[in-house]
């Protein structure tokens, strides 16, 4: 009798091709076919980083070269706010920057910015509707984009990294 199998769900991949007049023919290059995962799987979402738990808010961070991203899911409550400040508070001691993006999560209110003060260099990304509805420090920058964030940071290391070094 012969076996029947049950269809197994694949995720969907989508590779990215050279044209051919831009490659090498001395040498092939690994960057040639780049797999693009489209979906929701467990690999995919541990590429985005590690995911911390805090009773109904999920926390993804990603440490970045000159900044770390945390990225806040979830819906944010009495129940649960001091333990997620907590947290975001502790990602600001791994880096220089914080970049927090707050745009999937719900509940955020200025009781939540209160208690994320402390964090020295703390970028927020926001959408513009919600953006207006908070009462947000003015050491606070808030940007729409994570790229805008990053662009930002950049900027102000390079004009740093430009000051004259004082001698004596």
């Amino acid at each position: 009798m012969p076996e029947t199998r049950q269809p197994t769900a694949t995720p969907v991949t989508l590779t990215r091709t050279v044209e051919p007049a831009a490659r090498t023919p001395t040498s092939a290059r690994p960057t040639d076919r780049l797999p693009l995962v489209l979906s929701n799987s467990a690999s995919s979402l541990a590429a985005r980083g590690p995911v911390t738990e805090c009773h109904g808010v999920q926390l993804r961070s990603q440490l970045r070269s000159f900044a770390v991203l945390v990225e806040l899911t979830g819906r944010l409550g009495d129940a649960n706010r001091t333990l997620v400040t907590d947290r975001v508070r502790r990602f600001a001691l791994v880096g220089d920057a914080l970049v927090l993006d707050l745009r999937k999560a719900n509940g955020v209110d200025d009781a939540f910015l209160t208690g994320l003060s402390p964090v020295a260099d703390l970028t927020l990304v926001l959408d513009p509707v919600r953006r207006d509805g908070l009462a947000v420090d003015d050491s606070v920058a808030v940007v729409g984009s994570v790229g805008d964030a990053m662009r930002r940071i950049t900027k102000r290391l390079t004009a740093r990294r430009a000051l004259p070094v004082p001698t004596r």
